[in-house]
């Protein structure tokens, strides 16, 4: 399956590194001769609160996604918890399958040897 892709014309491509170039070299310009103070041209809200708010997620988007991500965990731990009950199950039987099979053993021998030696047994 072959994906679509859009060819962009050399031409843009030059547009666009073009446009590129003489934002930065306006950039160098401007912080050469306006120094520290040149980024007010080229950030809004610089001395706002840019810093807390510099993600386009939302505090709720950001508390959906952790709901998320614990229900996520409590899911695989209910899990785990029922494959370890299963496994638990699993080998109980199996140890209680083969205790009765040794106590069948064990009866089935005693049941042969005190048959030998009944007293209803004439000489």
């Amino acid at each position: 399956m072959m994906s679509y892709q859009v060819e962009i014309p050399k031409e843009q491509k030059v547009t666009r590194a073009r446009v590129a170039l003489e934002s930065a070299r306006e950039l160098r310009r401007s912080k050469r001769l306006m120094g520290v103070d040149a980024i007010y041209q080229f950030v809004k809200d610089v001395d706002g609160e840019w810093l807390e708010n510099w993600t386009d997620i939302s505090d709720a988007e950001i508390k959906a996604e952790r709901v998320k991500i614990s229900s996520v965990k409590i899911e695989l731990l209910v899990f785990e918890f029922m494959l370890y009950v299963a496994m638990l199950y699993a080998f109980c039987v199996l140890v209680l399958n083969q205790m009765d099979s040794v106590n069948f053993a064990k009866a089935k021998n005693r049941d042969s040897i005190t048959s030998l030696f009944s007293p209803t047994d004439k000489f």
